[in-house]
């Protein structure tokens, strides 16, 4: 019917990869305007839902399903709101641009910061940005920039107990 959220087509939405969990689609894209959004999308195409807004940005990078939580990167471009740590449980506020690690709890649709690194304002963050997310055990491994991310350059992983990031040799970064 021309209508721009209508499940058979997402023209209000950039395409991006999307996730298959429990009967559902779900997708970390941008929406017209620039806002990026965690999608939910029927199985049976029949409704498209807006989980959460992360703000302001000009791409998105990655998403994976683990223990409940849809763990997301994606590029920030604006001050937020105060939010609290789920590991430390301290309150912070996200700056202008970077990229940062993001939870969305299916069960309660809360969403949790779990690793800010925002970087230099003056890099090209759509061209450094972190590619891969995964999930095993108690720690998301991704990849990340030298010129965006603090640490080094490659593989790094987030403990899920204790928020602290080392890379792939076990390093503290």
């Amino acid at each position: 019917d021309g209508n721009i959220y209508c499940p058979a087509t997402t023209a209000a939405y950039a395409r991006s990869d999307v996730l298959y969990y429990d009967g559902d689609l779900y997708e970390m894209t941008t929406k017209q305007g620039g806002r990026q959004v965690l999608l939910k999308i029927a199985g049976d195409g029949s409704s498209i839902t807006e989980l959460a807004d992360f703000g302001a940005g000009e791409c998105v990078a990655d998403l994976t399903m683990h223990r409940g939580y849809l763990w997301c990167i994606v590029q920030i471009q604006e001050t937020g709101a105060e939010i609290e740590d789920p590991i430390t449980h301290r309150m912070k506020t996200p700056q202008n641009g970077g990229w940062q690690i993001w939870g969305y709890e299916l069960a309660t649709g809360k969403s949790v910061l779990v690793y800010d690194a925002m970087g230099d304002p003056s890099v090209n963050h759509a061209n450094t940005a972190p590619n891969d997310i995964y999930a095993f055990g108690d720690y998301l491994y991704f990849v990340r920039s030298a010129k965006d991310w603090s640490g080094g350059q490659g593989l790094a992983r987030l403990s899920l107990l204790t928020g602290e990031v080392t890379d792939a040799q076990g390093n503290t970064a």
